[in-house]
């Protein structure tokens, strides 16, 4: 087996990459989870007796998509954690903003609804 020796640090870099990089069969099963995933939110859509839960299941369900689309296909597993530090502090911010938002929306509605109260 040929030594690495010779080959410039760019072609190191090329070939460290490789290595690390998943192959067909891993971009399969990501594909087949992701596919399972969006089954369960169109069916989860459609099941009367979780209504009340609907909202929470289907955010998290999208959460953990984008996780495994970021983790993988944009090879966020395999580069510097530097990179996906940047997109959860991301992800937390939207997530934040979401959920105060929500927050504001419910308030305000029963606020208006005790002003109609009155």
């Amino acid at each position: 087996m040929a030594s690495h020796a010779h080959f410039s640090a760019d072609q190191e870099l090329q070939l460290e990459h490789r290595q690390h990089h998943p192959g067909n069969a891993e971009y399969v099963k990501i594909a087949i989870i992701l596919a399972i995933i969006t089954l369960a939110e169109v069916v989860i859509w459609y099941m009367e007796s979780v209504k009340d839960l609907l909202v929470p299941a289907l955010i998290i369900m999208s959460v953990a998509k984008f996780l495994i689309v970021v983790g993988y296909f944009m090879h966020l597993k395999f580069d510097n954690h530097f990179f996906s530090y940047v997109f959860f502090f991301g992800l937390g911010i939207a997530m934040m903003i979401f959920i105060s938002l929500g927050f504001i929306f419910a308030c305000h509605e029963a606020v208006t609804f005790f002003g109609d109260l009155t």
